[in-house]
């Protein structure tokens, strides 16, 4: 087998090895420095992973490794000496987590990309990533990882994606010396994943992301409140850019407040610059009476819809029915200005009937 390896071509051994360190949903080598361990099986493949940047710019570390992790990422950064940008994921570090970080931080201009559930113990070794376009966020019931968040965000001027993930996350008073709102200027995607909506009017309210083109929002298991249901519909106002909005496993509550007409219209006349809509793991019924109810008023909600998404969802049939018919042109009338919906795609939807 020795052999047989050592006569593989060196190109074709690199693409290997790039499967091997950045193969996707989890078809790649289950180790947090796959490029190290490649690069001490023999001379030969030293050799060809040295002269392959692309396997060297994935790092992960996790709580479950060794105490010798610090010790072993400075071996690995001086066999990638070279200015690679680099992807960092950091999870489950507690206790050892400042030393664990000293020597991923101290390249932190070279990470364009980092996850991470130890915000906090991040931010307290390094707080500036100027070149970081893509940061994922777990946070966990804590107020000071969220401050920390925040303050990590004041210096991210080139951040592209956002996307949080909280459990029952407290909000307290913004850190001291930050002057809200935090400008990301760059950003165009941002994901928000909450189990409590406690927090989300505070996020909404503390970023200003004047190009943000899509919206991701989910609430498992977790209805949303008049407050979110407002902090959002500011949002969606403030954001002219946004076009592409996908709501994932919101359930609406039956009471006075979220029955409301005007609450939930107020929501529907912020989606006027939403054209690419997506619907998942949802009942949509409601939704769809109050376009129906405004639509025989001759007023036309989310009249700049183009595509429309619904996955594993409940769809009145009737309802549905009608409301393609008239946005696809089909039926007359059609509102003046009303965009013709172009696209619809179903995939895992029931109840389609009368």
């Amino acid at each position: 087998m020795a052999r047989v390896l050592s006569r593989i071509n060196s190109d074709v051994l690199g693409e290997i090895f790039k499967w091997c360190t950045t193969g996707q949903d989890n078809d790649g080598m289950n180790w947090d420095l796959p490029a190290l361990v490649l690069s001490q099986v023999c001379r030969h493949w030293n050799h060809v992973a040295l002269s392959t940047p692309a396997i060297w710019s994935s790092v992960s570390c996790k709580g479950s490794q060794s105490f010798q992790l610090p010790d072993i990422l400075a071996i690995y950064f001086q066999l990638c000496s070279r200015q690679l940008p680099l992807s960092v994921t950091i999870e489950n570090w507690e206790v050892e987590l400042p030393k664990l970080c000293e020597p991923i931080l101290s390249i932190a201009p070279r990470i364009i990309a980092l996850s991470t559930n130890a915000i906090q113990l991040v931010g307290s070794v390094c707080t500036s990533f100027p070149n970081l376009s893509v940061l994922k966020v777990l946070l966990q019931g804590n107020v000071d990882a969220y401050n920390t968040l925040l303050l990590v965000l004041c210096n991210m001027a080139v951040l592209d994606h956002l996307d949080i993930q909280a459990g029952c996350c407290l909000v307290g008073p913004a850190p001291a010396g930050r002057h809200l709102p935090i400008p990301l200027c760059a950003l165009t995607a941002l994901r928000f994943t909450m189990s409590s909506f406690y927090d989300i009017p505070a996020l909404f309210l503390t970023i200003k992301v004047p190009l943000i083109t899509s919206l991701f929002l989910s609430t498992p298991g977790c209805p949303p409140t008049f407050a979110f249901w407002s902090a959002v519909s500011d949002f969606l106002e403030a954001s002219p850019t946004l076009f592409a909005l996908e709501l994932n496993d919101i359930s609406f509550q039956i009471d006075d407040t979220l029955d409301n007409p005007n609450h939930l219209d107020r929501f529907l006349e912020a989606l006027k610059n939403i054209r690419q809509l997506t619907l998942s793991h949802m009942n949509i019924l409601p939704l769809l009476q109050r376009i129906s109810e405004e639509q025989m008023q001759d007023r036309w909600l989310c009249f700049a819809l183009v595509d429309l998404v619904i996955i594993f969802s409940r769809i009145p049939s009737d309802m549905f029915m009608e409301f393609v018919l008239s946005r696809a042109g089909l039926t007359p009338p059609q509102a003046q200005n009303c965009a013709t919906l172009k696209s619809i795609h179903l995939d895992h939807f029931w109840r389609l009937t009368s």
